[in-house]
């Protein structure tokens, strides 16, 4: 069967060194190594996404429960500006992230509305 480890003595096998034909076993004969397929941009856009949408979020609740004016500075330019800077450096993470990033004009050229980049490229752009 394909699980099966074959103990020969040019054959390196992973995981358990016996014999064994169990799911573990089926497993660990994919212990391949692979490459990462993420870097730490993705990680970086990730938190300033969550940063965005967390000042505009906590300025929102503050207003919603009173402790904030509407007419307020922190609500009027504060959090539209840190929001969006955070917003806008997530664009440019993503771009940067693309492989081939002189050509993200694309999404909005050629737009493909079935898929999902497309459709955040035009929310994010707004």
């Amino acid at each position: 069967m394909w699980s099966e480890q074959q103990q020969t003595s040019e054959h390196v096998v992973s995981g358990n060194p016996t014999y064994n034909n169990t799911s573990a076993a089926a497993l660990l004969s994919y212990d391949v190594a692979h490459s990462i397929p993420w870097d730490w941009r993705v990680s970086l856009y990730t938190w300033t996404k969550g940063i965005a949408s967390g000042v505009y979020l906590a300025a929102a609740l503050l207003l919603l429960f009173g402790i904030l004016n509407p007419n307020d500075r922190l609500w009027l330019w504060v959090t539209p500006i840190v929001s969006g800077a955070f917003l806008g450096g997530t664009g440019l993470l993503l771009i940067w992230d693309l492989e081939h990033p002189e050509r993200f004009y694309m999404i909005f050229t050629r737009a493909q509305w079935k898929s999902w980049l497309v459709k955040g490229a035009f929310i994010i752009a707004g």
